[in-house]
């Protein structure tokens, strides 16, 4: 076996995470029907419901639009809808 001929050096072994499409309706989620909120769960006891989802710039081309100083933000105006539908 070969030893590092320093000793700081190092060999990555992680797996590098990739995107994972997969069956939401398995975890118990339903399809939420909105743009920006991928689904819904509804909370233990009956006391409301969880929304989630994702924005990015690969699922939402638009954001690109919407910059400050070089960094993509969302809208005030997506939070409000958000908000509304929740």
């Amino acid at each position: 076996m070969d030893l590092p001929t320093y000793a700081f050096q190092r060999e990555r072994f992680w797996l590098d995470a990739g995107r994972r499409v997969g069956d939401a309706g398995g975890l118990g989620l339903v399809d939420a029907g909105h743009g920006l909120l991928g689904a819904r769960v509804e909370m233990a006891g009956g006391a409301g419901w969880l929304f989630t989802g994702r924005v990015g710039r690969d699922s939402h081309p638009w954001l690109v639009d919407h910059a400050v100083a070089g960094t993509v933000v969302l809208p005030g105006t997506a939070f409000l809808e958000l908000a509304l539908v929740a």
